[in-house]
């Protein structure tokens, strides 16, 4: 089963595999810092942050920018 991580700053990671719970038969246990809602399409030059309990699409802040270039 699947979540949809972020990091510190509540920005998508990338997907996570769930793990089984092994207490609870049929249940899946939720990495920190992830979800089940799927992230939406993701523009270039864009992120997505996860907020109020939503994710958000916004612009990549130029210093980000700087840094993913190099």
């Amino acid at each position: 089963m699947i979540a949809y991580g972020y990091d510190d700053n509540f920005i998508y990671t990338g997907e996570v595999e769930r793990q089984k719970n092994p207490l609870v038969p049929g249940e899946w246990l939720m990495p920190a810092r992830a979800t089940e809602k799927i992230p939406p399409a993701i523009p270039d030059g864009h992120q997505a942050r996860f907020l109020d309990d939503e994710w958000i699409i916004e612009l990549i802040p130029e210093k980000q920018n700087e840094d993913i270039l190099e």
